[in-house]
């Protein structure tokens, strides 16, 4: 619980904006909710947990750090399994609206996310907020 707490300080030291991006992202992903019990949702579920549990494991041993964007790359082949569905999902336009959302919420998402990790490997392993 403290671990929650201490990563909850940094994230709220951030800049608004990225304050409201991870606002954004949280809310998408959980727009799973309401999608149940569609195995997309329980996907989107299962892929925040897995992402909770990963940063968790690296900002215990490396602090608020780039390298927290490694708690999302398992999007990626979530994302490809939702294009290889793309048909199936097209049938509820409702559900398909909110995987079209998530896609390009998660994928800007990894983008930024790939960009840290980059960052982080090319020396920058200080705190991202102090």
């Amino acid at each position: 619980m403290k671990a929650m707490l201490d990563f909850l300080k940094h994230l709220i030291r951030m800049p608004i904006a990225v304050r409201m991006w991870v606002a954004v992202l949280m809310l998408v992903n959980m727009g799973a909710f309401f999608f149940l019990p569609r195995v997309e949702a329980w996907v989107v579920l299962g892929a925040l947990v897995l992402g909770g549990v990963l940063q968790a494991l690296i900002f215990s041993r490396k602090g608020f750090v780039r390298l927290l964007g490694l708690g999302h790359v398992h999007w990626l082949p979530m994302l490809v399994w939702f294009y290889s569905r793309i048909e199936t999902i097209r049938l509820d336009p409702v559900l398909f609206g909110w995987i079209l959302l998530l896609t390009m919420v998660n994928g800007i998402s990894l983008i930024i996310d790939i960009a840290d990790i980059v960052r982080y490997l090319r020396g920058e392993k200080h705190p991202a907020v102090l």
